[in-house]
């Protein structure tokens, strides 16, 4: 004989169980993972990171070699992009533009002037610098995506990112975030 309102198999079948009769659920029962649909906005859904000492150089729009993939769960999501890249090169009186690419396709433009670069010091003559930006891009996609960065000077002196022979690590990191 069952005891006065246990739950039985027709209760399962219809899904009409209470939280009355799973209040003494133990947390230790309880396994898988958090369904995104009850996440609320701002939850961090995964997250993607790359470092690398990689290196290349360059008087036009130069490549980091740092770059991450990542695929979204929902197309409804947001991915936020942080990354730090040293870089030198020798006209001292050159501002860095950085712009963000995801698939090839500018997502973020951005200046040194606009206060996203952190200079660094000066010796012999370079400028060393590590650029520290964040993109929060709106991609409805649910395939994967990658994103790159790109940096340049105003000058015409040559770009080293990240330093140069590998001085210098230089990171990117992704985060899909429920919107």
């Amino acid at each position: 004989t069952l005891a006065t309102d246990s739950v039985v198999t027709g209760k399962i079948a219809d899904g009409t169980i209470a939280n009355a009769d799973i209040a003494d659920l133990a947390a230790s029962k309880l396994t898988g993972t958090v369904a995104t649909a009850r996440m609320p906005t701002g939850s961090v859904i995964q997250v993607v990171y790359n470092f690398s000492t990689s290196w290349n150089s360059g008087t036009d729009w130069v490549v980091s070699p740092c770059n991450a993939t990542i695929t979204p769960t929902k197309a409804t999501s947001k991915i936020v992009m942080l990354w730090d890249l040293p870089n030198n090169y020798k006209d001292v009186n050159a501002d860095i533009r950085v712009r963000v690419k995801r698939n090839g396709t500018v997502v973020g433009d951005y200046y040194s002037t606009q206060g996203y670069s952190v200079y660094g010091y000066l010796i012999s003559g370079r400028r060393f610098s590590i650029n520290h930006q964040a993109v929060d891009d709106s991609h409805s996609s649910t395939s994967a995506l990658t994103y790159t960065v790109e940096m340049k000077n105003s000058g015409e002196a040559t770009l080293y990112c990240p330093y140069s022979t590998g001085r210098g690590t230089h990171s990117v990191i992704l985060m899909e975030i429920e919107a």
